[in-house]
């Protein structure tokens, strides 16, 4: 190659360096800039984790040589997991009875155990899919459906501020040991990408297994990684309409909010939800709670919940009306349920708590049946009550009552002054149990109140420090 030529390759060689050098400059600015729009962000929101309540997140299953009574039902899923909860494909009469077997809990020995061969488990734990729609189909939106796209209207951002924690809800607060070191994670991680302390919001039963969360975390851990606790509808307490539906189960219509049924409607029977939901331990964890009363916001032995002909039921009968009922299961687990320590510790919580919940709907607090219970026979229709009666003076959501939401607001007050820790209740005429959207332009205002008060914070010690 001639000289010449040799310096026009060394002269395009050169171009070509400088002109990558200047385009891996570009790209290093753009990244920059990318990384500090990821970074304004991420901080311009207090960190928030989204704690469902029964049934309030995605379940999938797998099986591996599972033992089953009914030879059609499937006894693997090959390698995979399949969702559960909710998948129309399992809500059919051909596999009714598959549904329940896999997710049916009992108790043997004071221990939970499940179907052989069958592990179940949350779907996209730290991610709000699972939280959004109960199904992969985008078909049955969930209670976290609203919550999600208002937080999303106002700012936030998946899987950068926005995240969740769905569990295994057939569990109530007593049987969680690997989802709260799951939760601890969560928390901790979030906290390190965002700078800032997570408030967790939770909703119906979420907020007692998020009380049982904090509660077992130390004092110097929650105080460096948790801003807050937002409790939407707590079932602090309990409720008579959890009873209600062991003794009689819920229509399909009722359990989906009036909208179309999942599956086959035909299959969906009074009786396969009931015979599903008194199977799961976390039914029995909404029972009310035995005491002396409504100024206990608890329920007095004198306090009727359920009533036939000859036989009352009340709050200290629960294993009794079970076995009238045939519920040889759930007798089992009520019983051990009100042993647990957790069903009657009610400890404040430790960091600044805000609780929401609803009032001045009929609330139940009374059923009334004109016939004696009896075992149902397989596909039989449950009794149903003949009379409903409501406490005008315990009006909650439809489902809670006020001496349920605001067992807080009296047994809290003194341990959280005492902490120097916020404790406020609001409640909102007309929230029903089911949507509490209402409650939500309260919520942003404390977050964003909680993300300015840390930012101020931050300031005072950069200014110290100069």
């Amino acid at each position: 190659m001639s000289d010449s030529g040799i310096r026009s390759r060394r002269l395009s060689d050169f171009t070509m360096s400088v002109g990558a050098m200047r385009l891996s400059s570009m790209l290093m600015g753009a990244t920059m800039v990318a990384a500090i729009a990821s970074a304004a962000s991420v901080v311009d929101k207090t960190p928030v984790i989204l704690i469902p309540g029964f049934t309030g997140c995605s379940l999938e299953v797998e099986l591996k040589n599972k033992r089953t009574a009914f030879p059609t039902c499937p006894t693997s899923t090959n390698g995979t997991w399949d969702v559960i909860w909710m998948d129309d494909k399992t809500l059919k009469p051909d596999l009714a009875f598959c549904f329940i077997e896999d997710m049916e809990v009992a108790v043997k020995n004071d221990k939970y155990v499940t179907t052989p061969g069958v592990t179940i488990r949350p779907r996209e734990f730290g991610s709000v899919d699972g939280l959004v729609f109960l199904d992969k189909e985008k078909k049955h939106p969930s209670f976290y459906g609203k919550v999600v796209k208002f937080f999303e209207a106002h700012g936030y951002t998946r899987d950068v501020n926005l995240f969740g924690a769905p569990y295994d809800w057939r569990y109530a607060v007593d049987r969680h040991d690997d989802f709260y070191m799951q939760l601890q994670k969560l928390v901790e991680d979030t906290y390190r990408k965002t700078g800032f302390k997570v408030a967790l919001f939770s909703h119906s039963l979420g907020p007692s297994i998020t009380l049982e969360f904090i509660s077992t975390r130390p004092a110097g851990w929650k105080e460096k990684y948790l801003a807050a606790l937002l409790a939407v509808a707590p079932v602090w307490a309990g409720n008579a309409v959890s009873v209600y539906y062991a003794v009689s189960g819920i229509s399909c219509k009722q359990a989906w909010g009036g909208g179309g049924c999942p599956g086959a409607p035909e299959a969906l029977t009074r009786w396969f939800l009931r015979e599903v939901m008194t199977n799961l331990p976390s039914s029995y964890w909404t029972f009310p709670v035995r005491g002396t009363g409504k100024a206990t916001n608890s329920w007095g032995p004198e306090e009727v919940l359920i009533k036939t002909p000859s036989k009352n039921y009340t709050a200290y009968d629960m294993p009794r009306l079970l076995d009238d009922l045939g519920l040889d299961r759930g007798k089992a687990m009520c019983e051990k349920m009100e042993k647990s320590p957790a069903k009657t510790n009610f400890p404040a919580p430790g960091i600044d708590t805000y609780v929401f919940y609803g009032e001045g709907l009929p609330t139940p607090s009374k059923f009334i049946f004109d016939k004696e219970f009896e075992p149902v026979a397989v596909g039989k229709a449950p009794p149903t009550p003949k009379t409903v009666e409501h406490a005008k003076d315990d009006e909650g959501d439809g489902v809670c009552p006020l001496r349920t939401v605001l067992k807080s607001a009296v047994e809290w007050p003194k341990e959280q002054a005492r902490l120097n820790k916020v404790l406020q209740h609001k409640g909102y005429p007309k929230m029903s149990h089911r949507d509490t959207t209402p409650m939500l332009p309260d919520a942003m205002v404390i977050l964003d109140k909680i993300l300015a008060d840390a930012q101020a914070k931050d300031t005072r010690v950069a200014t110290d420090r100069v």
